[in-house]
């Protein structure tokens, strides 16, 4: 196996209770939050959505939400939720969902305050889960 490395600085809040860490956690990055999701249209996490946005909200939050991404997220879904992010002026981007919605917004957080995106660059340079990519 060849050597690698790995870099995942993420942390977890996890159990009872832990999605009302939410507000005061996205609150640090700003006040102007894109919601990313899957279809507002299932029935099942429309009530999930609507109590992640109060929860924004009271933090005092504005909160736009983004809710067309699709499974294995197009680049024309992505450009439509960067373009709303610029539209609000994003200041944190928050995904609920599964991989597709986490992908989507991490494009989005990566490439919104850009002045465009060049997709067979950014392809080309991000292309490898083992790379050190410099900030």
């Amino acid at each position: 196996m060849a050597n690698y490395q790995f870099h995942n600085p993420v942390h977890i809040h996890f159990g009872a209770g832990s999605l009302a860490l939410l507000g005061p956690l996205a609150a640090a990055y700003g006040s102007r939050c894109l919601l990313v999701t899957t279809s507002n249209d299932e029935a099942p996490l429309r009530p999930l959505y609507d109590r992640v946005k109060m929860i924004l909200f009271n933090s005092g939050l504005t909160v736009a939400h983004f809710d067309e991404v699709v499974p294995n997220p197009t680049i024309q879904s992505v450009e439509k939720a960067i373009a709303l992010a610029r539209r609000v002026g994003a200041q944190v981007v928050v995904a609920v969902g599964g991989g597709s919605s986490i992908d989507a917004a991490k494009a989005v957080a990566l490439f919104h305050q850009k002045d465009g995106v060049d997709w067979h660059d950014a392809f080309s340079r991000f292309d490898s889960p083992f790379a050190a990519y410099p900030p």
